[in-house]
């Protein structure tokens, strides 16, 4: 039976229900990857522009700093600008850039939007106020195009510069700010409370349900002179979609079109090579020869199964037909004489009985014994060889001490034959009866062609398999008959009671077993061999 790799009708019907099911799990997975995508992309969008207003309101807090004193600078401006020429100075890239990467993931927590009552400070006009007071128009006009929420907080968290109406705020109270204040940054993820409507589909405002935060330090002279408080609403992932509609549409006719491709080809792996194996079962059934079909590689590992199957049980009942029809012709052919015989001496008795004389009489009644015990001889080596070849192997037969048996089946020969052992202990799975009508088939042979001469049975081993040869001291066989030595019905002697079917017994039950016979003759006489 060959072997085939193709997978299981059971694994290609649960893998096209498993896509059936995962699809949309996966459609599901998929979104909420991209959401927290979006997420932090707006998370990179705050970083990006709180970068910028950090840098800025540096730069207005070192010169509200260096016009305090008659216009001289306190220490802490040197150090700043200290700070600020050695950044600029430096050569190497490795680092003049520190990045800042976004902080969101799968698992960061929502917070509540509800953030307490914060304090207020008093009013002042000090170095970080003006700062802030001349970088707050830029971030109102800048909150037009981003509709981001900036808020610059000062060096103890207060807000300075903002697009809401938070100024005088102090958020260092809030988990963002703090972290910030410690001179790292932070973002968080806040619900999103509005007493407004949500907005329609394509508007420049978001529809989301979070708010991302985030705080970025300002760092000058070695220490967070600052902290910029940056807030947008998340973009939510439909209104993502819808934005991206175009490409939705060609995305979900692709997941659409993969999905009825995974159903064809799962159906067709099935049907296809079912229809072929119903229409190939209808040829046969109609006569003729079967055919093994050319299955592809993917096919189901049970349809393989059953086409081999079908296959080798098409063949077989092939072969058992044009067994039958042979062995019907030539049985008729065989069994036509002896019966044309009887036939003729019973309407000669039948007739010409009166005027028969009783040695005539005798004569014929002794004809029609002669062709009846023929035909009875006949039948059973008919039968015998029918089983033969059509029984099949002796796996389950016992095992027998061949040599024993072979030993008890010569001895009825007395000294016409002779065993000779080439290994002692000779055991084998073999049906007695089977093995008893080759030893008396082949040696009846030798004794009829033996010129009246001993014959020699030998018995030997041939890894896997035992050998026995029957040898004779005839006149042997001619070139011509040679050939036909092992078919049906082929006998020299057939006026001597030959059958021809003793040989063809013994070839029959050694194919039976997966073995072989074989003939050889020469100048002392003929061997013949047979392998079990």
């Amino acid at each position: 039976m060959s072997a085939r790799r193709g997978p299981s009708i059971r694994v290609l019907l649960m893998g096209a229900h498993a896509f059936a099911w995962l699809l949309p799990l996966l459609a599901l997975s998929l979104l909420r990857v991209y959401d927290v995508y979006l997420l932090r992309q707006t998370e990179h969008q705050l970083i990006a522009e709180s970068v910028v207003v950090g840098e800025l309101y540096r730069e207005a807090l070192l010169r509200a700093l260096g016009r305090e004193q008659n216009g001289h600078q306190p220490p802490e401006a040197d150090a700043v600008e200290a700070v600020r020429s050695q950044e600029t100075s430096s050569g190497n890239d490795g680092d003049r850039y520190r990045p800042i990467e976004a902080q969101i993931d799968f698992d960061h927590p929502v917070l509540s939007r509800d953030q307490g009552e914060l304090p207020r400070k008093a009013a002042s006009h000090g170095p970080a106020d003006r700062a802030g007071a001349s970088v707050e128009p830029l971030l109102r006009r800048a909150q037009t195009f981003n509709l981001s929420a900036l808020r610059v907080l000062d060096q103890h968290g207060c807000v300075v510069a903002t697009t809401g109406r938070e100024a005088g705020t102090c958020m260092s109270s809030l988990p963002e700010v703090k972290r910030a204040l410690a001179g790292a940054y932070a973002a968080v993820l806040r619900e999103r409370v509005s007493d407004e409507p949500a907005p329609r589909l394509g508007d420049i405002r978001r529809r989301g349900k979070v708010r991302v935060f985030t705080a970025l330090p300002i760092w000058s002279g070695g220490k967070v002179v600052g902290v910029v408080r940056a807030s947008r609403t998340g973009l939510d992932a439909l209104s993502s979609l819808w934005a991206n509609r175009r490409g939705l549409v060609w995305l979900t006719l692709l997941a659409l079109a993969l999905v009825v491709a995974v159903s064809v080809l799962s159906s067709s792996a099935i049907a296809r090579p079912l229809r072929n194996l119903t229409l190939a079962a209808r040829r046969v059934a109609a006569g003729e020869s079967p055919e093994k079909l050319a299955l592809a590689r993917t096919v189901p590992r049970e349809i393989a199964v059953l086409h081999d199957v079908l296959f080798q049980m098409a063949s077989k009942l092939s072969q058992r037909a044009s067994y039958v029809q042979e062995f019907a012709s030539q049985v008729s052919h065989e069994l036509k004489t002896p019966i044309t015989a009887i036939r003729g001496a019973a309407e000669l008795l039948a007739h010409g009985l009166d005027d028969m004389s009783r040695a005539d009489q005798q004569r014929f009644a002794m004809n029609v014994l002669d062709d009846a015990q023929r035909m009875e001889q006949l039948v059973g080596k008919l039968l015998t060889l029918a089983r033969a070849e059509n029984q099949g192997s002796d796996d389950a037969a016992p095992t027998i001490d061949v040599a024993a048996h072979v030993l008890a089946l010569v001895a009825r020969y007395e000294e016409r034959v002779q065993l000779e052992l080439a290994a002692p202990a000779l055991s084998l799975a073999i049906d007695p009866d089977r093995l008893a009508s080759i030893v008396s088939n082949l040696v009846d042979n030798a004794l009829r062609h033996g010129a009246g001469k001993p014959v020699r049975v030998r018995l030997s081993k041939e890894e896997p398999r035992l050998r026995l040869d029957v040898i004779d001291q005839g006149a042997g066989v001619s070139e011509a008959n040679r050939k036909r030595l092992f078919e049906r019905f082929f006998t020299t002697e057939r006026d001597r009671g030959g059958t021809g079917l003793g040989l063809a017994i013994v070839r029959g039950i050694a194919e039976a077993r997966g073995g072989r016979v074989s003939a050889r003759f020469d100048d002392q006489g003929s061997t013949f061999s047979v392998w079990l």
